[in-house]
């Protein structure tokens, strides 16, 4: 029987990744959310109270990591501890539903708060969830205004705002979209160990 000596030990270390998705109530957070970390989605709205938190394992360039994706609840109360859940994010999904132009027009804020908290993330994707849903006949926000908006939040950020749509409850785009962000967010962490 071989002792402890004899057998090798290779300690796996996992870095920690932060990414926080924000935006309004109902706009598809935690559909994103659980899409990712391959959760199972449940048909019945449930609001989010304070954060909801999951995690997917990645490997990257022989290098564990563990993104830890935050849904930010929207509410007014929870307000006073988004600088909290803010803090130590590696990127940011900020996330509207192109059937709701309130949570559209909202955006802007949420760039803000995050910015506030994370003056030098940079790593920011903005998402225009529901598309399934989008109609010629109701005034939802086109690609166009989509677009627009990520240009007017990549000159506000100094870097590139990549604009997305997506249909979280069939799953289009949405593992596209957190893949983009998690391997920002990898490739930032090495320009910091540099």
């Amino acid at each position: 029987m071989p002792s402890g000596e004899d057998v090798p030990v290779k300690k796996i270390t996992k870095n920690l990744l932060k990414i926080v998705i924000v935006g309004d109530g109902q706009v598809g957070k935690g559909t994103i959310r659980k899409g990712f970390c391959d959760e199972m989605f449940i048909h019945d709205y449930r609001e989010t109270l304070g954060v909801d938190i999951g995690s997917k394992d990645i490997v990257a360039n022989e290098e564990n990591f563990v993104l830890q994706v935050w849904d930010i609840a929207s509410q007014e109360r929870f307000v006073i501890n988004q600088e909290l859940f803010f803090k130590g994010a590696s990127g940011a999904i900020l996330v509207f539903d192109v059937t709701r132009r309130s949570s559209f027009d909202n955006i802007i804020k949420w760039f803000h708060s995050v910015k506030h908290v994370e003056k030098n993330n940079s790593n920011i994707i903005l998402v225009g969830n529901k598309i399934d849903l989008r109609t010629p006949d109701t005034l939802c926000i086109t690609s166009e205004e989509g677009l627009e908006l990520a240009n007017k939040l990549s000159e506000d950020n100094g870097s590139p705002v990549p604009y997305y749509e997506t249909n979280a409850l069939s799953g289009e785009r949405v593992k596209e979209v957190l893949q983009i962000i998690a391997d920002n967010a990898i490739a930032n962490s090495h320009k910091k160990k540099e």
